[in-house]
């Protein structure tokens, strides 16, 4: 990475799993580690922070219902309120200790600042986040005390849109932030009821649920009813550059790979279309094709819509045949270089493997050497430098025993992922069977 690029940083001491850790968000970054380590705990922490944007000008929508639920009137007030609860539904209360701290530094003079403390009450510890802006934020949200844009009347879409830009200039950050969590297929298996699901909890029900599953639930909800038909003529309707249009034909050709066919909604109801062009509901499609399906719809969306997205993906390689991880890593670096940010947490060593050789195209490319290269990889893997990934845009981190140590080598000048921390198993697994092939065919010998 880039050593002049210091910001934005994030800080954790004693959150979850993790003891204590400092990065810098770099525009593709990769987490790989044992299970419960802190992977995920990371992911959410930056996210935590990067849609804090979203959460004032949600309140900008719904100012009066929050200002009576929470009896705040100042900005500062209520904003520190919504987060307050916000980070409860992030993190449990047994992930926080009483010096559990996080800071997310945007610039060196745009910072917040969550601390912990906990308190003993008859009924138990309650866990309490604390919220400090810094002086720039809390200037910002006292210019809006006096402005008042949380008003009766509904905001307008151009008052939004100068609302947003502003704090895009302030945060210096014009990314949507999008949370694509694990456990998806369960998901897309409940789709046609998922609706009545969330209609039907109570406030306490909602809060028993995982926040960020349910954002992800909202945002399908949202989006759904755009995939109703064929997405070929909508691409061709738009007004969109070619490279755009190139970029989105690429997603689609290899979203059809990964799915088996293509998706479409009819009548509210989602459906895989063969190439035969039979329908097969989603409900009754494999868990790799659930895991799937609504992340490559997220990325087409977003990329048709031309909405730069912070895209935090977890376990992009869930229930995927080896071939089609593969296809999703190729798809993700497209994301990116798209003007995406991307962060991703894995286990496999096949999403690795895919992120090095786009590592290798773009180092290659860079040093002239890609000349012979180009038409085989065209032709044969469907690879042009779209995929390629910069080694300076590109970070990945080892997630283990509290902390984490960088997963990324310059060896003999080549920047490349450590595969071997997330594959070290296959030498181990080598092994033993090396210990056990020796005597069989030691007894086969004998026989």
């Amino acid at each position: 990475m880039d050593e002049r690029k210091q910001y934005p940083k994030l800080t954790i001491h004693h959150l979850g799993p993790i003891q204590d850790c400092e990065m810098i968000v770099n525009d593709f970054t990769v987490f790989v580690g044992p299970q419960s380590q802190g992977k995920s705990t990371i992911a959410k922490a930056v996210y935590f922070f990067r849609s804090v944007k979203g959460d004032i000008i949600d309140l900008m929508l719904r100012g009066l219902p929050l200002a009576k639920r929470y009896a705040q009137s100042s900005w500062d007030n209520m904003l520190d309120a919504i987060l307050t609860d916000k980070f409860s539904g992030f993190f449990d209360d047994s992930f926080c200790r009483d010096d559990t701290v996080l800071r997310y530094d945007y610039t060196k003079d745009i910072w917040i600042r969550v601390s912990i403390t906990q308190d003993d009450t008859p009924v138990g510890v309650i866990t309490l986040p604390k919220l400090e802006f810094s002086d720039m934020i809390s200037a910002y949200l006292a210019s809006l005390d006096k402005t008042n844009p949380k008003a009766s009347h509904p905001l307008s879409p151009r008052d939004k849109t100068e609302y947003e830009n502003a704090l895009n200039a302030l945060f210096h950050d014009d990314y949507a932030p999008i949370y694509i969590p694990a456990g998806r297929h369960l998901t897309t298996l409940l789709s046609s009821q998922l609706n009545y699901v969330l209609t039907s909890m109570n406030d306490a029900q909602r809060l028993s649920m995982d926040y960020l599953t349910i954002d992800y639930i909202e945002r399908i909800l949202r989006l759904r009813p755009l995939f109703e038909g064929s997405l070929g003529p909508v691409i061709t309707r738009r007004e969109t550059a070619n490279a755009r249009i190139r970029t989105l034909l690429y997603i689609m050709l290899r979203s059809a790979k990964i799915l088996g066919g293509k998706y479409r909604s009819v009548n509210g109801a989602e459906n895989l279309v063969l190439p035969n062009e039979t329908l097969i509901p989603l409900r009754h499609a494999s868990s790799g094709q659930q895991e799937a399906v609504w992340p490559l719809n997220l990325m087409f969306y977003y990329l048709l819509e031309e909405k730069k997205t912070f895209l935090v993906f977890e376990e992009p390689e869930s229930n995927l045949y080896p071939d089609s991880q593969r296809t999703m890593g190729e798809l993700l670096a497209l994301f990116r270089n798209a003007g995406n940010q991307v962060m991703v947490t894995t286990h496999s060593p096949y999403l690795l493997g895919t992120f090095n050789y786009l590592l290798m195209g773009s180092q290659c490319e860079s040093a002239g050497l890609a000349d012979g290269l180009r038409e085989t990889l065209e032709k044969e893997y469907q690879l042009t430098p779209d995929y390629w990934l910069s080694p300076g845009r590109t970070d990945a981190y080892f997630v283990s025993g509290g902390g984490m140590e960088n997963a990324v080598t310059d060896a003999d000048g080549v920047r490349m992922i450590r595969n071997e921390l997330i594959d070290a198993v296959s030498e181990d697994i080598n092994a033993v069977s090396d210990l056990f092939l020796g005597k069989l065919y030691h007894w086969d010998d004998e026989e």
